[in-house]
């Protein structure tokens, strides 16, 4: 079986030159040959895709890790060219006119850089990394300095990412390779509730129910927005399948508005963790376990890793969760395919309650869970 190999889309420069439509119905005329659109309608979508552009690509930006190299190249003999050193670029969204944006965790890992932010006009502006959330790759940060533009900045919209349909058309903006600022691709949503593993150099990661597309994304992307054709933010574009063509995933808008939220309010980004381990029940592990259902999630705990099904402590623990439970659904919405449980967390919020129907051994229970913060 071949191997599939997903990674983050930061443009990362090494230190010695290698670090681092819509339009309306067909209609056809009988002297055109059969299957030419008409004219009308390209023009059509074609403005579509224009409008989402202009209402969108002002808000976003470019983010230039920077670092002072003169150590690093002298240990090698080396003399630095002098001033900062550009480490790595990815792309970021403003969502706030006093310069609020959001990026990948992964663009702003290095604590060790100084971060320049590029507008949509070519400007710099300094700005600083305000928190990280490294379960979901999202990180928020706040354009600094004495710049008239700060509180007048063009922002971008949200869309219901939980409303997206497969086959919606829509647009990557973003600063592929480092160079091309707000390059825009179009495609459309391939699927959504996707799970993948990415790594870079500071490990590997999980990254749940994420949106599939189409639209090109490209090293340098990471951080960018992918919008609807309404010019509305349905994504944060964050990796690719590195063996495939045309197989992008953005984190779903959804996720990073619950991240704004706990940052709003607490200064910090906390979020709700249920505290298990656990399989999706599909027909073959149903069938593998003998279960009742064949929906739902399946707490299991990994012996060799010394993974718990149940975090000691946490709200699962407290609200009576047992390994081999199978949790069916939270407040009357059932676990599938497309609908997980980091769905079910994307609008919840610390001290939330919560309902879960459970399957335990052929009986079926009801617990009520009271959401607490990940220790």
């Amino acid at each position: 079986m071949k191997k599939q190999f997903y990674v983050y889309t930061a443009l990362i420069a090494l230190v010695f030159g290698g670090i681092g439509g819509l339009g309306g119905e067909l209609i056809f005329d009988d002297d055109r040959p059969e299957g030419r659109r008409p004219a009308r309608e390209v023009h059509s979508e074609a403005t579509s895709y224009v409008d989402a552009w202009e209402d969108a690509s002002p808000a976003v930006v470019s983010v230039v890790a920077q670092k002072d190299l003169t150590d690093y190249y002298s240990q090698f003999g080396f003399t630095a060219v002098a001033g900062p050193t550009t480490v790595s670029s990815g792309t970021g969204v403003i969502i706030t006119a006093d310069g609020i944006l959001v990026t990948n965790r992964h663009v702003v890992e290095d604590d060790s850089a100084d971060y320049v932010v590029i507008l949509s006009d070519g400007s710099e502006i300094e700005a600083e990394v305000l928190a990280k959330y490294a379960l979901n790759d999202i990180a928020i940060m706040q354009l600094t300095g004495d710049d008239d533009r700060i509180g007048a900045l063009e922002v971008l919209d949200f869309a219901d990412s939980d409303e997206v349909s497969v086959g919606e058309p829509v647009l990557a903006i973003g600063n592929a390779l480092g160079q091309y600022s707000n390059t825009t691709t179009a495609g459309i949503i391939s699927a959504t509730g996707r799970q993948i593993s990415v790594g870079n150099a500071g490990g590997s990661y999980s990254l749940v129910d994420l949106i599939q597309t189409d639209a090109a994304i490209n090293p340098g992307n990471s951080g960018g927005p992918l919008v609807n054709i309404d010019g509305e933010l349905v994504g944060m574009n964050t990796a690719i399948d590195s063996t495939a063509e045309g197989i992008g995933f953005a984190i779903p808008s959804n996720d990073i508005s619950g991240v704004l939220k706990s940052y709003e309010e607490h200064g910090r980004i906390i979020r709700p963790f249920l505290g298990v381990r656990y399989i999706p029940v599909t027909q073959s592990v149903q069938q593998r376990f003998s279960l009742d259902y064949d929906y739902g999630i399946l707490l299991l705990g990994d012996d060799e890793l010394g993974e718990p099904a149940i975090v000691t402590g946490s709200s699962a623990d407290k609200a009576g969760l047992l390994e081999n439970d199978v949790i069916l659904s939270v407040d009357g919405n059932p676990f599938t395919s497309t609908y997980t449980p980091r769905n079910s967390l994307s609008t919840l919020f610390v001290g939330d309650e919560i309902k879960l129907e459970v399957w335990r051994a052929g009986a079926i229970l009801e617990l009520d869970l009271l959401l607490e913060e990940r220790k």
